[in-house]
């Protein structure tokens, strides 16, 4: 039986911990109000889901091993655009078109959700506090409330289906 030493925290660290102020019951509710406040900001929303726009695009940018220059041209706009779209330029407008078009161009999908204010938290939301609770019934409507059947819906499938197909009704 091995016993494994935990690894030792370098000094800069140690003293920077310890010279760190301990979090207070003030200090976590002055964050909590201010989470609030960005909660109900629209600037700071519009920013946030901006940065998260332009996050996934840069990771898919990576993924797909192209450069700005090489996607401005497949997209069939500017080098320049580009940047100041992925730099959050204020001049430039994000629109849902530009969004879906530039995801399209790199293989992905751009999925738009809309909650209600109770039903979704934000990362400082969640820092300060959990999400309210959902009763299991919400998250499970029994079988007899659910309005539609299995007969409703078509199973996706990658390939399209023949005209033949028994699934497709004319």
């Amino acid at each position: 039986m091995s016993h494994t030493k935990e690894p030792e925290i370098p000094v800069e660290i140690a003293e920077l911990l310890a010279r760190t102020p301990k979090v207070t019951e003030a200090m976590q509710a002055r964050l909590a109000a201010a989470a609030e406040e960005l909660d109900h900001d629209s600037g700071f929303q519009e920013d946030f889901i901006k940065g998260h726009f332009v996050n996934s695009m840069l990771e898919a940018m990576g993924d797909e091993g192209l450069s700005q220059s090489e996607v401005a041209r497949k997209w069939g706009r500017s080098r320049q655009y580009l940047h100041k779209l992925l730099n959050e330029d204020k001049r430039v407008n994000f629109t849902v078109e530009t969004m879906v078009e530039l995801a399209m161009l790199l293989k992905r999908r751009l999925e738009l959700h809309v909650f209600k204010e109770c039903e979704a938290a934000h990362v400082l939301r969640c820092v300060v506090s959990p999400p309210p609770a959902v009763p299991e019934s919400a998250m499970f409507p029994r079988r007899e409330t659910f309005p539609y059947s299995d007969k409703d819906f078509i199973p996706f499938h990658p390939t399209p289906p023949s005209v033949n197909d028994d699934r497709i009704s004319a």
